[in-house]
């Protein structure tokens, strides 16, 4: 078999783990089966789960406990993400949701930001959720960036307002809607 020539995106997959299937798990796992659809490049899902099951559509599966993986990604940029899913380095590297990331330097990062209300409004979140942005770092992370994906114009003109980041390598990129709503309701004919 030949290598796939085709770009190779490597997405985190971490969000797609959610148990509570919040906003993030929701908007990964309903843009990943377009994604894999789409012919011009090539997709696989990388996540990490010290126990328990991996859902269908992880491709590359680590073990390592996550406070572990965690502080040394923060502290020693270590190990590397890209690489703990080496099959070939990834072209690119996307991240549905700002989270602990280290990428080998010719890996470039696009990030997806839904919204700063965590900067703007910290008091509407608890002191767990003020500490792990903390440690993540979002606004580091927006910078090492090469794009950053924007959920709404609103979004951008935080990032660019509150992060300083150049409104060049911000794409604004609309959540979807799922097609169901574009059906027609079945009506009865006796209704």
């Amino acid at each position: 078999s030949t290598m796939d020539p085709r770009p190779r995106i490597l997405m985190d997959g971490r969000p797609l783990l959610d148990p509570t299937n919040g906003g993030i798990f929701e908007y990964a796992s309903r843009l990943l089966p377009p994604l894999r659809a789409f012919r011009a490049f090539s997709i696989e899902v990388w996540a990490n789960r010290f126990k328990g099951v991996f859902p269908d559509g992880i491709d590359h599966a680590t073990r390592w406990p996550n406070k572990l993986l965690h502080a040394g990604i923060r502290i020693l940029k270590r190990p590397r993400i890209d690489r703990l899913a080496a099959v070939r380095p990834p072209d690119l590297f996307w991240a549905p949701n700002p989270h602990f990331i280290a990428l080998s330097r010719n890996v470039p990062l696009a990030l997806t930001i839904h919204d700063l209300s965590f900067e703007r409004y910290p008091e509407f979140f608890s002191m767990k959720q003020r500490l792990w942005h903390a440690a993540v770092s979002p606004r580091r992370l927006a910078r090492l960036a090469r794009r950053v994906l924007a959920v709404s114009d609103h979004a951008k003109s935080e990032l660019v307002t509150l992060y300083g980041l150049d409104p060049a390598k911000i794409e604004v990129t609309p959540e979807g809607c799922d097609a169901r709503y574009f059906e027609a309701p079945a009506i009865s004919p006796d209704a």
